[in-house]
């Protein structure tokens, strides 16, 4: 019964990300900061998507295990997570010369990512 609730953390944070990168979402303003690709530079295949899920099932599971840990410390499962794949994304964002509007765009979904995985862990941990 977790692993279902955190299959669908998992999938409402996939779904958001879609939107986030769509472009009625940040998606235009993203690929203006990179004006050296195309809109077909971006065309989707599977295998990354199944790789971004996995990643978001990983960080779900990862919110959930600490939450679980620290006796449902909400505070340390947010943390915890968000200052690892918000700071890694901004460092590797700058490392590269993205903008800090790029860098807003894609740390921000990493933060979204992991407030989403943190309702989820909630709930699954309610339910354990």
């Amino acid at each position: 019964m977790i692993y279902i609730a955190l299959l669908l953390t998992a999938m409402i944070a996939f779904a958001i990300g879609a939107f986030w990168y769509h472009a009625k979402g940040f998606g235009t303003a993203w690929m203006q900061e990179q004006p050296h690709r195309t809109a077909e530079d971006y065309k989707m295949t599977l295998a990354p998507m199944v790789i971004q899920f996995l990643f978001i099932f990983s960080v779900t599971y990862m919110v959930f295990l600490i939450f679980s840990l620290t006796g449902g410390n909400i505070v340390m499962a947010l943390m915890v997570p968000l200052l690892t794949l918000v700071s890694m994304k901004t460092a590797a964002c700058m490392f590269f010369g993205h903008s800090r509007k790029m860098i807003m765009i894609s740390a921000g979904y990493d933060a979204v990512v992991v407030l989403v995985a943190a309702i989820g862990a909630y709930t699954s941990y309610i339910i354990l």
